[in-house]
């Protein structure tokens, strides 16, 4: 069972405009839409901080909301 993470009405409204855009969720139902949002959890990071490095396990699905991130291969 997918965990529910509490978010305001703002937060919920900015993630779905999100998914709205991602091709990866086009073929999705409203009803499994609603699952992820739900399952989302708004983070924060500092600047130069390192979010994903190359060669670990992806364990987490990121959404750009604001901000700048530099990828390097």
């Amino acid at each position: 069972m997918p965990v529910k993470i509490e978010k305001t009405e703002e937060e919920i409204k900015s993630i779905r405009s999100k998914i709205e855009k991602s091709f990866i969720f086009n073929a999705c139902e409203e009803k499994d839409k609603k699952i992820v949002i739900e399952c989302m959890e708004v983070k924060e990071f500092s600047s130069n901080e390192c979010i994903i490095k190359q060669g670990e396990n992806g364990d987490y699905f990121y959404i750009i909301d604001s901000g700048q991130l530099d990828c390097y291969k």
